[in-house]
């Protein structure tokens, strides 16, 4: 009769196949590893051929293959005792401890916030796991509307599943309707088993551009109120009714001035939670225009 036993760990840990030997019956695997045991030759015929295998003590039959030929798999979640019988009879046991999988840890090296020269957010970053990070992103919430949909920043990892990392990922967000505003930003690292680590929560304003026209830094306060109270609108229809009293403000851009009109007109035909980000958008499109010509 032969006995040939291993656990194969998860793939994301990089841990190579470990066989199971008779005179070596302790060993340690990562959480998640899949154990699986054959068995070929024996007693054959009878009822009693069929071995058991035994974790902790809890009995459970092979699942045979052909007359003379048994397997079975399971995985280990926790440290065990494992043991084979046959008819009664100990044939192996082994000892194997699980080493658990850590959830991954993710910090802010430095407070992320808006750069010294330009308009970009530095986000300086650091995380570690012990079998690898998969992915990392910066999370952000708009600090006075928590419950608002997240704004999710990307971060771009070395190659392959780093241990260990870290970076300054610096990211233009001059042109988002929550420019100006302060925001709440959290780092979100994840592992090959799913499992994410969270770091502490840094508060900073994003950084907005600086308008001189009048028309122009008129649209951004819109924008901005539209993203602090996203329900209210009568205050953006008010400036903007008030812009459109007001035509000698544009001059001979009668183009700019038919733009104005056609997002006062939307924000009034359109009640929908999707008119909001267009009319936002919109604005910022001819607040450049108003200002660059």
């Amino acid at each position: 009769m032969q006995i040939q036993a291993w656990v194969t760990p998860p793939a994301y840990t990089g841990v190579a196949p470990v066989f199971l030997k008779q005179d070596h019956q302790a060993v340690a695997v990562p959480a998640g590893a899949r154990l699986t045991i054959d068995i070929t030759g024996g007693d054959l015929g009878h009822a009693a051929s069929v071995p058991d295998l035994l974790l902790d003590g809890a009995r459970t039959p092979f699942t045979a293959l052909d007359q003379s030929s048994f397997q079975i798999e399971r995985t280990l979640g926790d440290s065990v005792r494992v043991g084979v019988a046959r008819g009664g009879q100990p044939l192996a046991a082994w000892d194997i401890s699980v080493i658990p999988d850590h959830a991954p840890v993710a910090w802010w090296t430095e407070p992320p916030g808006p750069s010294e020269s330009g308009g970009r957010v530095r986000f300086p970053w650091s995380a570690t796991d012990d079998y690898g990070i998969t992915h990392l992103q910066a999370e952000l919430h708009l600090t006075a509307r928590p419950d608002a949909p997240s704004l999710v920043i990307v971060l771009p990892l070395p190659d392959g599943a780093p241990k260990s990392a870290h970076g300054i990922h610096p990211h233009d967000l001059i042109a988002h309707p929550w420019s100006g505003l302060n925001v709440t930003a959290r780092l979100i690292a994840q592992d090959g088993s799913g499992q994410t680590g969270v770091s502490e929560a840094a508060t900073f304003d994003l950084p907005e551009r600086t308008f001189r026209n009048v028309i122009a830094k008129a649209l951004v306060e819109m924008r901005k109120g539209l993203s602090l109270h996203p329900e209210d609108r009568d205050a953006a229809l008010t400036a903007l009714d008030g812009l459109m009293q007001q035509p000698e403000l544009f001059g001979t851009d009668f183009g700019a001035f038919l733009n104005l009109s056609a997002i006062y007109y939307l924000m009034v035909r359109n009640d929908t939670a999707s008119m909001v980000p267009e009319a936002q958008a919109r604005m910022w499109d001819l607040a450049l225009h108003m200002e660059e010509g």
